[in-house]
């Protein structure tokens, strides 16, 4: 395949996704990233289109101009990515000086010091510089729902940076493969919107078969697991502990009277009460231990490689902390106590519903026994 040939696929390539994007965000504007993503595409797009039919141009247009206008659909890919992502930022200032001082670069080597080699060198570079920046972004704070989708991206990226190296690399020590080098250079920018926006809907399935996943597991008020899911993933906490030979805390609290305070406060104290004792909850427990909202008031918490001795401490430095704490939400001062039931689920135990139904029974005689006490006999 000629050169020419390739510079007309990439441009038709680049235009296509332009306009099914366009319609794409048509009706879901919600999308982020994609104004920039398409930017890119149709700025390459034309860039190729002047590089195509360079004859029909004047100089400016069809040296300058083009590569001005493949290198800016570069950068507008990168902001796209950013703004996909939402957990980044790029340095905006940065990437639009190195735009500018690579264009009067390319202007010098053109006009002044005329030079296709270093003018090639001059876009490599460019190219190298934020294939980069993307990989970086592309690789930060990924979640472990989304590492196969960005690698993915990120490979292209790698393989485009390595490509772009040898090209540099061949113009340095005098190997002639311009055309072959063109050829494949062309060729990996024009499958870039295939890549980037096939990778980016599906990290964005991704993510959105996680949320609701995730929404399915969730108490809406307090963001705890729901009764389901603590259950759920509790069995998953015994199967695992019975095979390490581990113990499992399992601990139950009651917030005591709390319909006195939705009846003197309102619902909404109630429901702000309830944030907040789930945030100390959380709080006092460690990362990978399981915190729930089981039923109303009620909280059902699941603690691994623990002793009942180190349980009750841990169950009395929060009953202690509830205790001892003001709650003050809207600009009301409530004090409240908390009831507790636990027990310990061994390794020779078979099912964790009976340790689960064992902890609630303990937690009703501390309220039988008078409340703000830890029941585990």
């Amino acid at each position: 395949m000629d050169i020419k040939t390739t510079l007309i696929n990439a441009t038709i390539i680049n235009f296509i996704f332009s306009v099914a994007l366009l319609i794409y965000y048509k009706y879901k504007k919600n999308f982020k990233g994609l104004p920039e993503l398409i930017t890119a595409f149709i700025s390459i797009g034309f860039g190729y289109l002047i590089l195509t039919y360079y004859n029909y141009f004047p100089n400016f247009i069809s040296t300058i101009f083009g590569n001005i206008l493949i290198m800016f659909g570069i950068l507008k890919v990168l902001h796209g990515i950013v703004k996909f992502k939402e957990e980044e930022k790029t340095n905006y200032i940065f990437d639009y000086s190195m735009l500018g001082i690579f264009v009067i670069l390319f202007l010098i080597y053109t006009y002044l010091l005329e030079s296709v080699n270093l003018r090639i060198i001059i876009f490599s570079i460019f190219q190298i510089l934020f294939y980069v920046k993307i990989i970086i972004h592309l690789k930060s704070n990924n979640k472990d729902i989304i590492k196969i989708e960005s690698f993915i991206i990120r490979l292209y990226f790698i393989i485009s940076v390595f490509v772009v190296l040898i090209r540099i690399f061949t113009i340095l020590i005098g190997i002639n493969m311009f055309d072959l080098m063109n050829t494949i250079t062309i060729t990996l920018i024009s499958i870039m919107p295939i890549i980037v926006t096939l990778g980016m809907f599906w990290i964005s399935s991704a993510l959105s078969q996680n949320e609701l996943s995730t929404n399915s597991m969730t108490d809406p008020l307090t963001g705890l697991y729901n009764r389901e899911a603590i259950i759920k993933l509790a069995k998953i906490e015994a199967n695992k502990h019975e095979r390490t030979l581990g113990n499992i805390g399992i601990i139950f609290g009651d917030i005591d009277f709390f319909k006195s305070i939705n009846d003197k406060y309102g619902h909404d104290i109630g429901d702000e009460m309830l944030i907040s004792i789930s945030k100390l909850l959380k709080n006092n427990l460690r990362e990978y231990d399981l915190v729930s909202r089981y039923d109303g008031q009620v909280f059902l918490m699941i603690v691994t490689d623990i002793n009942l001795i180190n349980l009750y401490k841990l169950v009395e430095k929060m009953r202690s902390k509830i205790e001892n704490r003001k709650f003050i939400i809207d600009e009301n001062n409530i004090s409240i106590t908390m009831s507790f039931g636990i027990t310990i689920f061994n390794h020779d135990e078979h099912e964790i519903l009976d340790g689960i139904n064992r902890a609630y029974d303990k937690l009703q005689k501390a309220k039988e026994s008078g409340r703000n006490k830890i029941s585990f006999k």
